[in-house]
């Protein structure tokens, strides 16, 4: 662990993988239910590049942060499902508006 955490730093060390970049932080609404973040960073494990999603969840007495691991593939699934739901919900708001 204390090899990965030097070679990758702490936050690669939690996605098993080197970070070469990252997004900014995304904050999340208050509407969500919690005070966090996502980030996105690109991922780099013996020469494969993945990409990771860091979700923060913050409360005054805890932090939380996961760290998801994901290959090209199941983020091209995962972009689709989100466009789904967001027009399911524009379609939503749109039917609220009349």
């Amino acid at each position: 662990m204390l090899y990965q955490i030097k070679t990758k730093g702490f936050k690669g060390a939690t996605f098993g993988a080197k970070i070469l970049d990252s997004s900014d932080e995304i904050k999340l609404s208050k509407g969500s239910g919690f005070n966090g973040h996502i980030k996105v960073h690109t991922l780099e494990k013996k020469g494969k590049k993945n990409i990771g999603i860091e979700v923060v969840q913050k409360t005054p007495l805890s932090y939380d942060m996961t760290a998801l691991n994901f290959q090209r593939e199941d983020i091209v699934e995962l972009v689709s499902a989100l466009n789904v739901a967001l027009e399911n919900t524009e379609q939503a708001a749109a039917g609220q508006r009349r």
